[in-house]
């Protein structure tokens, strides 16, 4: 999957502390940036390296000055081995996208501000509703405790357990949680708003539009449409039905109103020569 292959999203609160997280990775201003990526979901953190061999099409953006020293002085990113032309750290303060909090995880879903989450453990959480199906509606049996989604609060995502729906809450600043008071039968499912479909209508007629003006340009392109002169039509009969029921001598010369008046034969009309000269 390429970035480039997929329709830009709308930016929300979880780009905005991604990117306060990397400012302050970048500043030096933490040494826990983990705990700040962990409730968004980020497990890795992956740094492509050019070593000059790649052909030019392929070359990579050079690397900052001083990323790689700032990723090794984190304690919570830890260096994995990693294939050629790639420097990857994991995460050790990751959570699941779809995770169950443990207590520890529980109590920092309260804390909204990150100073206080960069300095008291984040927790950890085990993964729920790992293969969420293409429409967006997942079921799992779950225990009693808190569910935790790396999603707006307000992305129209809905929790039910036993048929009953659970109210969310926000988690972490951010993002959206349900405190179960028991376990079931959980479903997961994802409602998409009166705005959103708005949205996208609104996307598919300016695509429609697009495709409208391309081709309109591509037909403008070979100038516009000429007619054919008109073509002159006979205005009479195609065959001459008296010429055709004159009957013709068998043996005899053929009477031929057309024929030259000097009279002469078919040699003489077809230029040849009795010496065999031209």
């Amino acid at each position: 999957m390429v970035v480039d292959n997929l329709w830009g999203a709308q930016s929300t609160q979880g780009d905005e502390l991604t990117a306060e997280a990397l400012t302050a990775l970048a500043s030096f201003s933490t040494a826990r940036v983990g705990r700040l990526l962990g409730p968004l979901g980020f497990r890795f953190v992956v740094v492509p390296v050019d070593d000059g061999t790649a052909p030019s099409e392929d070359q990579v953006p050079p690397v900052p000055d001083g990323l790689v020293a700032a990723l090794s002085a984190q304690l919570d990113l830890r260096l994995v081995d990693s294939p050629d032309k790639l420097v990857i750290y994991e995460n050790t303060s990751w959570l699941p996208v779809r995770s169950m909090l443990d207590a520890t995880a529980v109590a920092a879903s309260n804390e909204a501000s990150a100073a206080v989450r960069v300095a008291t453990p984040l927790g950890q959480g085990s993964a729920l509703f790992i293969d969420v199906p293409a429409d967006r509606v997942a079921t799992e049996t779950v225990p009693a405790g808190t569910v935790h989604l790396s999603e707006p609060i307000n992305s129209g995502w809905r929790l039910q357990i036993n048929d009953m729906t659970v109210e969310p809450r926000s988690a972490f600043g951010w993002s959206v949680a349900w405190d179960l008071p028991g376990g079931g039968q959980a479903t997961l499912e994802r409602i998409p708003s009166g705005g959103r479909r708005i949205a996208v209508a609104i996307q598919l007629v300016l695509w429609a539009l697009v495709l409208i003006a391309v081709r309109g340009g591509a037909f403008s392109s070979r100038g516009p449409l000429r007619r054919s002169p008109p073509v002159d039509q006979p205005t009479g009969p195609l065959l001459d039905l008296d010429l055709m029921a004159r009957p013709v001598p068998v043996g005899g010369p053929v009477d031929d109103d057309d024929d030259d008046d000097d009279g002469g034969d078919d040699d003489e009309h077809l230029g040849r020569d009795d010496g065999g000269g031209r």
